[in-house]
């Protein structure tokens, strides 16, 4: 029982593609090698294997990149006033914190 309140793992749910993907290689096992039915079979595998592969790209938004670079330039010139005794004060009070 403890186990199970404690467990660390999450259950990783199936994409509807993921479904589609072993539906399909269900299908080819059934169908006759060399058969025209297997060739377009194959075919329709293939494009949606292709299509998993493509959308699991990881891409930054211009809005983060942005963002993160205003943080750093932030830093540098608080940075740059501490250090030529203009300012004093900690730089790490005025950095955004991140939304989680």
């Amino acid at each position: 029982m403890l186990k199970k309140l404690f467990a660390t793992k999450k259950v990783k749910e199936q994409s509807k593609l993921d479904q589609l993907i072993d539906c399909m290689e269900n299908e080819l096992l059934k169908v006759q090698e060399g058969t025209e039915q297997y060739e377009n079979l194959l075919a329709s595998y293939e494009r949606l294997v292709k299509m998993k592969s493509e959308k699991r790209r990881w891409k930054v938004s211009p809005d983060t990149v942005a963002q993160i670079a205003g943080s750093i330039l932030g830093i540098v010139l608080i940075l740059g006033f501490e250090r030529a005794n203009i300012l004093t004060s900690k730089a790490l009070s005025f950095v955004l914190r991140g939304r989680v």
